[in-house]
């Protein structure tokens, strides 16, 4: 698909973005409970991160979990992660990004094969239960079962906005649509304009967008001279972040 000329999308938008914030790392309990939503009313509310209490740190570029291993359900407390798949010539492609804050492999619990192999992009904080173990947890306190089909359901929104988003839409406009969600489930505060740590590499943007590496650093260029974003040494700086929403065409609905 080419990409309509850049002038076409170079405009003012009073369209706000209202959307909830899932910060990268050291998140509050306030700021988990706005992005996921209460996971129950009253004093019993159910914390994912107390279920998930057996935390261990791994470093950057390790591999967490891969498709022939038995499943495991995995809680992200800090840090960025990806799920990936691999072609038999080495080729591969990023399905899902992981923030704090994140379940990974969550339809493990119905016996659905694993998610696939899950790489720390930079260094985490996890924890992990069986599907047994889960189970468990999910009888003793049914209020758990709220919070896992609400992680479920988000994991489906995001999943079907990018098969749309991969479908349809040019090189510019995922890039965008990436850089806004990246904006909104890393950082604290509203998706304003300024810098975050995004641990992602050209050749992993690449592998997110089904663009090559060649292109990427093009729209990255197209982005950086039209005063948009720009992204270097796994840094995004948001400069213009209306235009960068006009164009992905972007509202976070789909991330609440």
């Amino acid at each position: 698909m080419q990409s309509r000329p850049l002038h076409e999308y170079v405009r003012s938008t009073s369209r706000p973005l209202h959307v909830r914030i899932d910060p990268f790392v050291h998140r509050s309990s306030h700021a988990r409970q706005l992005f996921h939503g209460p996971m129950s009313v009253g004093p019993a509310a159910v914390k994912l991160e107390d279920i998930f209490s057996q935390i261990r740190t791994v470093p950057a570029k390790a591999q967490i979990a891969c498709a022939e291993a038995a499943p495991s359900i995995i809680y992200v407390h800090a840090g960025l992660c990806v799920g990936y798949d691999l072609l038999s010539d080495g080729r591969r492609q990023i399905l899902a990004i992981y923030c704090a804050g994140d379940l990974i492999n969550a339809t493990a619990l119905g016996g659905a094969k694993a998610a696939g192999n899950i790489l720390a992009m930079s260094e985490a904080m996890i924890a992990s239960l069986s599907p047994g173990e889960l189970s468990g947890a999910m009888r003793t306190n049914p209020k758990v079962d709220g919070a896992i089909i609400r992680q479920m359901g988000r994991r489906q929104a995001i999943l079907e906005a990018w098969i749309g988003a991969l479908g349809r839409r040019s090189a510019l406009e995922r890039m965008a649509m990436l850089f806004c969600e990246l904006a909104v489930r890393i950082r604290g505060g509203e998706p304003v304009n300024g810098s975050l740590a995004v641990p992602l590499s050209q050749a992993d943007l690449a592998d997110v967008l089904g663009l090559s590496v060649v292109h990427v650093n093009r729209v990255l260029r197209i982005m950086r001279e039209s005063a948009l974003a720009s992204f270097e040494a796994g840094r995004l700086d948001i400069l213009d972040c209306d235009r960068l929403a006009a164009i992905a065409e972007f509202d976070g609905a789909y991330l609440r």
